[in-house]
């Protein structure tokens, strides 16, 4: 393509330089299997060899693709996933639960997983997270107490209101054991505003909780009101999965 001279170019069509016989031609739109461009061999110069050493260079650039992106998928999930639920075997989780979640499309409405500790309500959220990663989505994760931690920690380095915009605008955020979180002003103060910004963007959160309604609200510190408009948003934003 650095060899080329573009001329007169259209949607479709375009005056390219052939690189092997400097003959100006009507180019087209190639793919090579890593990107699109002009075509830069005309016709005349395009011999039956030359279309098989393309198709199998297409070939290989398209197999270094995938496995670039299988490596890039399977670095983010070792990345974002806690050892103890990597590998997780669905079948000893509660399948009805498991199979609701996994029909679960990502989209503008989480999910909100609620119910007793200790039942594979964090599994099953990772095992949703496992499908989304593998399609190649992006995830950020925390438990509650390490979000807590890790906002006051950012907003005393000055990063606070850049680190919550992140999360605001992340593919996917995944808070776990919300309402154990410890007590903060701060924190209750982020998570309310980062879940309430990202369903107004139309983002999902998936949550998972060991307490609901009134219970859930009267764990979440500050204003009297904020517990209960939290619970309000995530039954608005989140697709919820009793157990």
């Amino acid at each position: 393509m650095d060899t080329q001279t573009q001329k007169n170019t259209n949607e479709d069509f375009s005056e390219q330089q052939c690189w092997r016989c400097n003959k100006i031609f009507q180019a087209k739109i190639v793919d090579n299997g890593q990107e699109r461009h002009w075509q830069d061999t005309c016709n005349d110069c395009w011999t039956p060899e030359f279309e098989i050493e393309f198709q199998e260079k297409k070939k290989r650039l398209i197999e270094e693709r995938k496995e670039r992106l299988r490596e890039s998928i399977e670095k983010h999930w070792l990345q974002v996933c806690p050892p103890l639920y990597r590998d997780t075997d669905p079948s000893r989780l509660p399948q009805n639960q498991l199979k609701e979640a996994m029909k679960w499309e990502y989209g503008p409405k989480g999910l909100l997983f609620h119910g007793p500790t200790g039942i594979g309500k964090t599994r099953i959220a990772w095992q949703v997270m496992k499908k989304l990663i593998d399609s190649d989505r992006r995830i950020t994760a925390f438990d509650s107490t390490d979000f807590v931690n890790t906002c006051a920690e950012k907003f005393m380095e000055g990063a606070g209101n850049s680190w919550v915009n992140k999360l605001i605008k992340c593919q996917l955020l995944f808070i776990d054991d919300l309402g154990n979180e410890p007590s903060g002003e701060r924190g209750a103060g982020e998570i309310f505003h980062i879940i309430k910004r990202r369903g107004e963007e139309m983002l999902p959160v998936i949550i998972t909780t060991n307490s609901v309604g009134t219970e859930l609200a009267g764990k979440l510190r500050g204003p009297e009101d904020r517990g209960s408009a939290l619970v309000r948003r995530l039954r608005e934003f989140c697709t919820p999965i009793a157990f």
